[in-house]
């Protein structure tokens, strides 16, 4: 008992500047959230992308590799494009258009 009225005498005590500190905190965690969360929007929720025509030769994995930055992994914009483009198989075909993500 005696250490639980510490603990509320505590929380009574500092509960005005730990309500302003907590307010701070959750306005610097949405903050953060909202600056760096833009950035990290999938491709696929954007809406950038170019329509292109499969050459004799391409595959996904080529086509891919035009469109990724060196700072992003391959293996996400192949996904991207299988899903934008509600591919069933990794099989392009001469003619065929695809819609790829915009660089």
């Amino acid at each position: 008992m005696f250490g639980g009225s510490l603990v509320l005498e505590f929380i009574l005590k500092y509960k005005k500047e730990n309500t302003i500190i907590l307010i701070i905190l959750i306005a610097g965690i949405f903050l953060c959230s909202t600056v760096y969360g833009v950035n990290n929007t999938p491709l696929k929720e954007k809406g950038n992308y170019i329509e292109i025509y499969i050459e004799k030769g391409d595959t996904i994995w080529t086509i891919a590799k035009k469109f990724t930055s060196k700072e992003d992994d391959i293996r996400k914009t192949v996904h991207i494009i299988g899903e934008i483009n509600n591919l069933n198989s990794w099989d392009i075909y001469p003619g065929q258009s695809i819609k790829v993500p915009a660089k």
